[in-house]
């Protein structure tokens, strides 16, 4: 057993994120964002205030920072094909350093957690492109990017940041911050 895990875990025994009225916070996270949190409306179509987009430099120098796979053109192509898409000249443009939802190809918009499901990927926060007759993929982060980013507040922690600013800097909006569950 971890020592300062353990003591760290017991110092905030039954301590909370609340919203205003008393009601627990919903506290994703996941292992590596890549650079910036996804809000809770982009990734699950569900608006919680508290889980909005972060640029996170802590977790710059991450494991799971930068990540690639290459695909098969052929199997792309098919994979496209079975979407309903027929002309795939141009995969998904210059990355931009945020998040998106979809990859448009014309009026078909294929959603970015699908294509990270069915193709093993470890984030939906990627862009494609063709390089040398191969699909080239380069992605940012490992899961689903909501909340606290585990790499970057294990990063914070190191830096000498309190329990409390990792969880400010990561969840945001009208909330109380500390509050004691009856339960735990």
């Amino acid at each position: 057993m971890n020592r300062l895990i353990y003591t760290s875990s017991e110092s905030t025994r039954g301590v909370i994120l609340t919203d205003t009225t008393g009601n627990p916070l919903f506290t994703a996270f996941h292992a590596s964002c890549g650079g910036i949190t996804c809000s809770a409306a982009m990734a699950w179509n569900r608006d919680l205030p508290y889980l909005l987009p972060v640029k996170d430099p802590f977790c710059d120098q991450s494991e799971q920072r930068n990540w690639s796979k290459d695909l098969d053109p052929k199997t792309w192509n098919e994979y496209l094909g079975k979407k309903g898409i027929r002309d795939a000249t141009a995969p998904s443009g210059p990355f931009t350093g945020e998040r998106r939802k979809y990859l448009e190809y014309g009026t078909v918009k294929l959603p970015l957690t699908a294509i990270r499901e069915d193709f093993g990927l470890k984030s939906a926060f990627f862009t494609l492109e063709r390089i040398d007759g191969r699909i080239s993929i380069k992605g940012h982060g490992y899961g689903h990017g909501v909340g606290l980013c585990q790499e970057g507040a294990i990063e914070m922690s190191r830096l000498g940041y309190t329990y409390l600013d990792i969880l400010m800097f990561y969840f945001h909006g009208p909330f109380v911050m500390l509050s004691t569950a009856k339960f735990l």
